[in-house]
């Protein structure tokens, strides 16, 4: 039962900052996540298993995403706070240090 109780105080300030993220922020994070695959697929096809490959195939477990590369962004909960906003504050510079496969 102590173990059921800690894991769930685990996620729930995830679920929390998820729910508190507001308009805007959302927006950021849609942009983030847009831009970093754009940025991202100039080296390699695959940063999100919902990607079509070369071959017209859906990436799935392909991706980079999947695989855990870092700099992947696919959905707005991969998009921290902090992330945000550095995006708003540097802009450019913050997608080409984070989002570039390496």
């Amino acid at each position: 039962m102590k173990r059921m109780l800690v894991l769930l105080a685990l996620f729930v300030p995830t679920a929390n900052a998820l729910a508190e993220m507001s308009a805007a922020d959302k927006r950021v994070a849609d942009q983030i996540i847009k831009t970093c695959r754009d940025v991202y697929k100039h080296k390699r096809p695959c940063p999100c298993p919902y990607d079509i490959q070369k071959n017209d195939e859906l990436c799935s477990v392909n991706s980079a995403y999947d695989k855990k590369h870092p700099g992947t962004f696919c959905e707005r909960t991969d998009v921290k706070p902090e992330e945000i906003l550095a995006y708003k504050q540097m802009n450019e510079s913050f997608i080409t240090a984070r989002c570039t496969p390496k």
